[in-house]
C-alpha cells in the first residue's frame, strides 16, 4: 500500500504541484478541538488552509494510517493542524511525516478528496456511471447506479442494452443486474469484490422473418478497481465470470454457460 500511495502522489505531481514531505514532532494534542501542534523545522512552504496528511513513524505505513486535515496556523516552526479524518492517535514527542502540496484552493479541494478517502474514514460514495459491459464475443452499453450502505458495502443496479446487426441477422439484448460490492479496508484505492444476480432477455431475428427470444437467469462474480479522476468523477474496471442459464433450450441463440465478464465505466460520485 505504501507503493500505491507513492504512485498516487507521483501521479498528482504531473499536474505541476510541488510535493512536500517533511518531518514534524508532536508537541501538543487537543482532543476537544481535534488539533495537533507540531514542531516542523522545515516549515517553509506550509501555509494556513493547506491540506495535509500526517503519518506516524510507528505506523505500519499503510494508507489507512493517514490522519488528514488542514493547517490552521504557522508560527515559524510551530504548525497547528486540524485533523478531520483518521483520528488523533499521536503520542507526545512522536515524529510524523507531514505530506502536503503547494496548490491552488481549487486544486487543494480535489486532492483533499483523495486524502479523505485514503484515510479510510469516509463512506464509499454513491455514484452513477456509464460504460461498457463485455465478453470475448459481445459488448453492451451499460449504466450502473451505486448506493453506499456503509464505508465498505454498496448496493448497485446495472442496466444493459445491446442492438447489433450482422449481414441478415439482428441480435437485441437487454437486462438488469442487482449487485452487492464489498470494498477492502482502503476504498479510495478501489480494490473491491462484487456479486451480481439478474436476468437477460435476448432476441435474434434472421432475414426479418425467423426469430427467437430467450430469457436467461444470470449470476456473476467480479473483482475490480475504483479510483477518482477528480473530486466528483470516478472510474471503475472489473473482471470476472458470469453464469448464464437459459430458461428453455434455444435453437439459434448461443449465450449460456460460464462466460467471461468485463466492465469499464466512468461516472459521477455524490
Amino acid at each position: 500500500m505504501k507503493y500505491a500511495l507513492l504512485f498516487l502522489l507521483g501521479s498528482v505531481h504531473l499536474y505541476g504541484a510541488e510535493l512536500l514531505n517533511v518531518k514534524g514532532k508532536v508537541m501538543e494534542v487537543d482532543f476537544g478541538a481535534k488539533r495537533v501542534e507540531l514542531y516542523v523545522p522545515a516549515y517553509r512552504g506550509i501555509s494556513p488552509e493547506t491540506r495535509v496528511c500526517l503519518q506516524g513513524s510507528t505506523d505500519k505505513k499503510q494508507v489507512l494510517d493517514l490522519k488528514c486535515g488542514k493547517v490552521l496556523s504557522v508560527n515559524q516552526q510551530k504548525v497547528q493542524v486540524e485533523v478531520t479524518k483518521g483520528g488523533l492517535s499521536f503520542a507526545l514527542g512522536e515524529f510524523v511525516n507531514v505530506i502536503t502540496e503547494n496548490r491552488s484552493n481549487a486544486q487543494d479541494r480535489m486532492i483533499a478528496s483523495y486524502y479523505d478517502n485514503l484515510s479510510g474514514q469516509t463512506p464509499s460514495r454513491s455514484g452513477l456511471a456509464a460504460g461498457m459491459t463485455f465478453g470475448l464475443t459481445y459488448f453492451f452499453p451499460s449504466v450502473h447506479l451505486e448506493l453506499a450502505l456503509s464505508h465498505a458495502v454498496t448496493l448497485g443496479v446495472t442496466g444493459i442494452y445491446g442492438d447489433a446487426q450482422s449481414n441478415n441477422t439482428r441480435n437485441k439484448t437487454y437486462g438488469g443486474l442487482l449487485g452487492v460490492t464489498y470494498y477492502t479496508a482502503q476504498p479510495a484505492l478501489g480494490l473491491h469484490f462484487e456479486v451480481l444476480a439478474g436476468m437477460y432477455n435476448s432476441q435474434v431475428t434472421f432475414t426479418g422473418a425467423v426469430s427467437e427470444e430467450i430469457d436467461s437467469l444470470v449470476g456473476a462474480a467480479l473483482v475490480g478497481w475504483k479510483g477518482y479522476l477528480s473530486e466528483q468523477f470516478h472510474y471503475r474496471v472489473n473482471a470476472g465470470a458470469q453464469y448464464v442459464s437459459n430458461q428453455r433450450t434455444p435453437q439459434f441463440l448461443d449465450f449460456s454457460n460460464v462466460l467471461p465478464f468485463f466492465r469499464a465505466e466512468v461516472g459521477v460520485s455524490f
